[in-house]
C-alpha cells in the first residue's frame, strides 16, 4: 500500500511539474515576445522600417513626453501619434547606425496579457505598456524622456533616483484611496490634466479584446459621483514600484477589482500618474 502512494505521489508530482514547465515557457515565450516588439518600435524607428513600426504599435496608442519650456519652467506632455510614428519613420526622421543606437530592452512585468518594459537607447528612453491580442503584442501606452546621447537631454534639478520610491508608491496609493472615498479633489490632485487610462476588456459574446479608454475628467466625475465607491475594509491596494529612471516611473497596483499599471512623471517638483492600463480581475 505505501508503494502504491509513493508511485502515485511520484505521478502527480510529475503531472505538477510539467505543468510548472509549461507555464514557464509560455512566460518565457511571451516574455520574447514582448522583447521583440518593444525592438520592432525602437530598433525599427533608427532603421526607418515602418513595417517594424506600425507592427509594435496599438491602434489606440497613447505616447507623451513631459517638455519643460525652459523660458517658463513650465511643462507640458509632448504626444506621438500611431500614424505619425509610422511616417516618421517611413521618412527616416530618426534614423541612426545601428553601433550607434544602444538599445537595451528589459521586461520588468508579465501579467497574463499585460505587460510592461524598459526601453533605453541612445535618444529615447520609454516605459512601455503592451497587451496581448490575437496572439501578437502591442503597445498601447509608453511614457519617454531624452536617452544618453540626445541633446535635448537635460537632468532633472529635484530628482533624486531611487529615492522618489515613498512619494512615487504614495501618490498611486492616495488615487486609489481617494476614488474608494469618492474624494475627488485626492484624485485630481494626484493626475496629469491629460491623464489617460486604458482598460483591456474582453468581450463576452465573442471572447475578442477591446481597449477602453477614460480621461481625467470622467475619472474625476466618477469618483465625484461615488460610482467607484468602496467599503474600507474591502480596500486591500498592493503597491510595488517596477522601476524608476530620469523622472519617470512605474508602479504596480493589485487592488480588488484587477491590477493598474501606472506611468508617472515628476513634473514641476510634483509626480502625477500620465497613463494607467487596467487589467480587471476575470
Amino acid at each position: 500500500m505505501k508503494a502504491k502512494l509513493t508511485f502515485i505521489f511520484m505521478i502527480l508530482s510529475l503531472i505538477s511539474s510539467m505543468g510548472f514547465a509549461q507555464n514557464i515557457l509560455k512566460i518565457s515565450n511571451d516574455s520574447l515576445a514582448v522583447i521583440s516588439a518593444a525592438l520592432d518600435y525602437a530598433d525599427g524607428f533608427y532603421s526607418g522600417d515602418a513595417e517594424r513600426m506600425e507592427r509594435a504599435l496599438h491602434p489606440d496608442l497613447n505616447k507623451v513626453c513631459p517638455v519643460t519650456m525652459t523660458q517658463t519652467g513650465k511643462s507640458y506632455l509632448m504626444y506621438s501619434t500611431f500614424s505619425g510614428l509610422i511616417e516618421l519613420t517611413r521618412a527616416k526622421a530618426g534614423a541612426l547606425p545601428e553601433a550607434k543606437r544602444k538599445i537595451r530592452v528589459d521586461v520588468l512585468k508579465m501579467n497574463d496579457n499585460v505587460a510592461c518594459a524598459r526601453i533605453m537607447s541612445a535618444n529615447f528612453n520609454d516605459y512601455l505598456q503592451l497587451v496581448k491580442i490575437d496572439e501578437q503584442w502591442k503597445i498601447i501606452n509608453a511614457l519617454w524622456t531624452w536617452g544618453e546621447d540626445s541633446p535635448n537631454k537635460k537632468p532633472l534639478a529635484d530628482y533624486k533616483g531611487a529615492n522618489e520610491r515613498k512619494e512615487i508608491e504614495q501618490t498611486v496609493n492616495d488615487l486609489f484611496e481617494g476614488i474608494y472615498s469618492s474624494n475627488a479633489m485626492v484624485v485630481e490632485s494626484k493626475i496629469h490634466p491629460e491623464f489617460q487610462r486604458a482598460t483591456l476588456i474582453q468581450m463576452p459574446s465573442t471572447g475578442g479584446y477591446m481597449i477602453q479608454r477614460d480621461a481625467a475628467g470622467a475619472l474625476i466625475e466618477a469618483t465625484r459621483a461615488g460610482l467607484g465607491a468602496l467599503d474600507r475594509e474591502k480596500w486591500n491596494i498592493s503597491v510595488q514600484m517596477l522601476d524608476c529612471m530620469d523622472g519617470l516611473a512605474v508602479v504596480e497596483l493589485k487592488l480588488p477589482t484587477g491590477w493598474s499599471y501606472c506611468q508617472l512623471a515628476k513634473i514641476e517638483g510634483q509626480w502625477k500618474i500620465i497613463n494607467i492600463l487596467r487589467k480587471p480581475a476575470r
